[in-house]
């Protein structure tokens, strides 16, 4: 959670469900976590759509990366939580709409 706190990029509930994901990533198994969609909604306080739309735009960011996608809603996915060292330049994040 320190990482993200210090090098996230994100703001608002996109910023709360990163924090969360930190949360439940296991260094032990090399960050890798089973990710419910309604559990991390509850977690983060905010829909599943959230979720899902978050999870799509950390995987395109470089913040997450998928093990093993579950078509199962009952199977969560697999995923590692990343902490890459350079990811964007300020611009960038500032020409996105939800920095």
């Amino acid at each position: 959670m320190t990482w993200v706190l210090e090098n996230s990029h994100y703001s608002g509930e996109l910023r709360i469900i990163h924090l969360v994901i930190a949360d439940i990533a296991n260094d032990l198994y090399d960050n890798q976590f089973r990710l419910g969609e309604e559990s991390l909604a509850a977690s983060a306080n905010c829909s599943i759509n959230a979720v899902r739309q978050a999870i799509k735009r950390m995987v395109e960011d470089g913040y997450l990366g998928i093990i093993k996608h579950s078509h199962d809603p009952d199977t969560p996915s697999i995923y590692r939580f990343l902490m890459p060292t350079t990811l964007f330049s300020q611009k960038t994040i500032g020409e996105r709409n939800d920095a």
